[in-house]
Formats: C-alpha cells, structure tokens, sequence
C-alpha cells in the first residue's frame, strides 16, 4: 500500500476557501434546499390548521356557553313555575344546570403541545 501523498486525498479539515466544495456535492445541496424548504411548507400548513382549529374551539366553547346559560334559564323558570301552583300537568323533573366549567389553562411555551412521546397518533 504505502504512503499517498496528500495532493491525493482531501485534507481532513479544508481552509475556508475549500469550504464551497467540502459542503457536498451540487445534487445533494440542492436536495437539502428542497427539503428545508418542503420543512418551511409544511409548518405554514400546520400553522394554517392550528388557527383553524383554535377558531373552532372558541366558536364552540361560546356556543356551550350559550347553551349553559339558555338551560340555567330554563330550570329557573321552571323551578318557578313549580313553586307559583299546580298545573294541569305534572312538570317533568330536569336536573340542575351543571356548573360553569373551570377556566383554560395556558401551558408556558413549548409545554402541553403533543410530541411524539406524547402522543402515539402524532404525525
């Protein structure tokens, strides 16, 4: 075998004007463009549908909200109409209005978001 002189093989550690070349070859470099920017898409997407599902939930917890208090009425007025006399019919009995529902919690940053450990459908 012997010795190869080193104008034969790349050095171990380029000077910085072989740094162009030591990054790989054009193929693979365009490759990881395309990835990084495939990343950049995906997470503006993801970013797109967290809105989209953060929106949902705030309709929907107004709509419960909403919901909550057109029933608090109802048993209220009912519970009325029970104690101010007989009526020709017996008033169904209807459980109490269930109580209002704690606060949201906000997570500090980077806390309660699934990850992969977290949660085994998380893509």
């Amino acid at each position: 075998m012997g010795v190869v002189p080193s104008h034969q093989h790349p050095p171990l550690f380029p000077d910085d004007e072989d740094a162009d070349t030591a990054s790989g070859p054009p193929d693979l470099r365009e490759r990881v463009v395309l990835l990084n920017r495939e990343i950049s898409q995906q997470a503006e997407a993801n970013a797109r549908r967290v809105a989209a599902l953060e929106s949902t939930v705030q309709t929907q917890s107004q709509e419960v909200s909403e919901l909550r208090k057109a029933y608090a009425d109802m048993y209220s007025l009912l519970s009325q109409m029970r104690s101010g006399g007989s009526t020709s019919a017996p008033l169904p009995d209807f459980p109490p209005p269930p109580p209002p529902p704690p606060p949201p919690q906000t997570d500090a940053p980077g806390t309660g978001s699934p990850d992969a450990d977290d949660d085994p459908d998380y893509v």
